[in-house]
């Protein structure tokens, strides 16, 4: 923004008090809107972790749990991508 305005302003001295103005208008603008985007991530981000600070101790989050049954044609198929079948059990 910087060099757009020096630059305007050696071509246009003439009108380099309204080139001012318009350029001090320009960083308020982009300040105004990161200051909008930034705002808007820290409440998403405190919305998340007040939401993960709520979950008790008693409520596991397993992600290793056994795969659902899944009933295809009325019958039971267990999923195979879970087995492994290189541990004897």
């Amino acid at each position: 923004m910087f060099a757009v305005s020096a630059a305007l302003i050696v071509l246009h001295a003439d009108a380099s008090k309204d080139i001012v103005e318009l350029a001090n208008l320009v960083v308020l603008f982009f300040g105004a809107v990161a200051t909008t985007l930034i705002t808007g991530q820290s409440a998403m981000d405190w919305k998340a972790m007040s939401s993960l600070q709520h979950i008790s101790e008693d409520q596991h989050i397993d992600s290793n749990a056994p795969a659902p049954e899944v009933m295809i044609n009325h019958s039971i198929h267990k999923p195979r991508f879970y087995d492994d079948h290189s541990v004897s059990g």
